[in-house]
């Protein structure tokens, strides 16, 4: 009798178990479905384990660590699950485009489409659409770094955006930039690119929840004959635009359809004989990103170009990048290239791969340096300018109290302006170089590079004389 007592108690036990296990497994699926993949993980795991082979439970896990912040241990999961779960091709695709490998996402947003379409069960319009709209938004990126643009970024720096038009150094020529609001004296939001003549001026403007661009003439004190800029329409804000010197072709930044996310950087040029601007086209990579990219500035007297983005940046903050600009708009080869690089290169993911001529480099960072120092404009405008600290210049050698520090700065001018004269002749020298015959530049080599080396170390010999300077009359000041 206890025997058969046992027996039957065992038999129940086993029942109570098994359904025990079947109520939690539920219960985990429950949490999952409420999207409460945190509660649901260590569950998941547990009868994971039990049948690892088994892709419905491969999948449970591998969302529950996508969701909860653990991609690169997801995808193993996420992979065992495929084929026969048609919605894990879309976690698959979204682990691809976070790691910025394009083809292989669209291969699996492609996949999660055709797998909906076909079972009747998870047919979904809305959700088929999102993703055919995400697969050729990925393909339009990825055909974007197949032509990637040959640039050499010589600088970039960060910036808080309320500095933004601030942080451009450019020459006086390039017109200059301000906010809607500061430039009109008006509570409404916009951008606005003065050029040098200040007889014309481009602005955007927030106008029924949209920008749209604009041009004004000077007549006098005030600006006069507004109108929409016509030939730029889009579906989205157009913003920061600027005009080069030629005054025919404008750069603008534009989030519509036609962007690959965020604002883009557009280009277009004034046909006068139809009082229209052409057809836009985007300015393409490196340029434009997923991002924010726009403010796209190109100096002609200096040779350089800037533009700002907000890729991986927080939200207060921009990245400025410093670039010499290719006029001829070569393209890297992507079929007989490195692709890596070019990868790379198209994101803005190291600039040094884009400096593939030393000699540009160094040339466009001491034209840079000069912009920088702005050596010309402040011996003519207002002397020479020696910043103490945020709240204190010096003008002259008089305004030092220490004795140390003024003789250091009369040495840091004499070294500045031979060095601003060197800058120049450097300049003038590279230039008859690159026109000089195989015979000539062979003579003129050793002189170049000696000129070159003597920039360099001028250059560096002004930045840390100026800590230098600095440091002692603070010292001398605050004893």
């Amino acid at each position: 009798m206890n025997k058969i007592k046992k027996a039957i108690i065992l038999f129940i036990s086993g029942i109570l178990c098994i359904s025990l296990q079947a109520q939690t497994l539920q219960q985990g699926r429950n949490l999952f479905a409420k999207g409460d993949y945190e509660a649901a993980k260590p569950i998941m795991l547990k009868y994971l384990k039990q049948k690892p082979a088994d892709a419905s439970r491969n999948y449970w896990y591998g969302v529950c660590l996508m969701e909860t912040g653990y991609p690169e241990e997801a995808i193993a999961y996420l992979n065992k699950s495929i084929p026969k779960i048609v919605r894990a091709y879309r976690y698959i695709g979204d682990y691809y485009c976070a790691k910025e490998l394009y083809a292989e996402a669209i291969d699996n947003y492609e996949l999660f489409v055709s797998g909906f379409k076909a079972d009747k069960e998870l047919h979904n319009d809305s959700i088929e659409d999102l993703y055919t709209q995400k697969a050729d938004s990925l393909r339009t990126l990825f055909r974007m770094i197949r032509n990637t643009n040959k640039v050499c970024v010589i600088d970039s720096f960060i910036v808080s955006k309320d500095e933004l038009f601030n942080s451009y150094i450019t020459d006086a020529s390039t017109g200059s930039f301000s906010s809607y609001a500061e430039f009109f004296n008006q509570d409404i939001q916009g951008d606005v690119f003065l050029p040098e003549m200040e007889n014309s001026v481009v602005f955007s403007r927030q106008e029924n929840g949209k920008f749209r661009l604009y041009q004004s003439f000077r007549s006098f004190d005030s600006w006069v004959d507004e109108s929409a800029i016509n030939g730029l329409e889009s579906d989205g804000d157009l913003r920061y635009p600027f005009i080069q010197n030629d005054g025919i072709t404008i750069y603008y930044a534009d989030n519509g359809s036609n962007s690959i996310g965020g604002y883009d950087i557009f280009v277009s040029r004034y046909n006068s004989s139809t009082d229209r601007y052409l057809v836009p086209e985007n300015i393409g990579m490196p340029f434009n990103s997923p991002a924010n990219d726009y403010l796209y500035v190109i100096d002609e007297v200096n040779n350089l170009g800037w533009f700002a983005t907000d890729r991986r940046q927080p939200e207060d903050t921009v990245c400025i990048y410093v670039f010499v600009p290719n006029e001829r708009r070569t393209k890297y080869n992507y079929e007989g290239g490195d692709t890596a690089t070019i990868h790379n290169v198209a994101q803005l993911l190291s600039i040094k791969e884009t400096q593939t001529d030393l000699e540009e480099v160094r040339a466009a960072r001491q034209r840079l340096t000069l912009l920088a120092y702005d050596i010309r404009d402040k011996e003519k405008q207002s002397g020479n300018i020696f910043v103490i600290d945020d709240l204190t210049d010096y003008r002259s050698e008089n305004d030092f109290q220490s004795p140390e520090a003024r003789t250091l700065y009369l040495r840091w001018l004499d070294i500045r302006n031979t060095y601003s004269d060197d800058v120049i002749r450097l300049e003038n020298m590279r230039n008859r170089y690159h026109q000089s015959s195989k015979q000539e530049k062979e003579e003129m080599k050793n002189q170049l590079l000696e000129l070159e080396n003597s920039v360099l170390s001028a250059e560096a010999s002004i930045i840390s004389m100026e800590i230098e300077i600095r440091n002692t009359e603070i010292k001398h000041i605050t004893r």
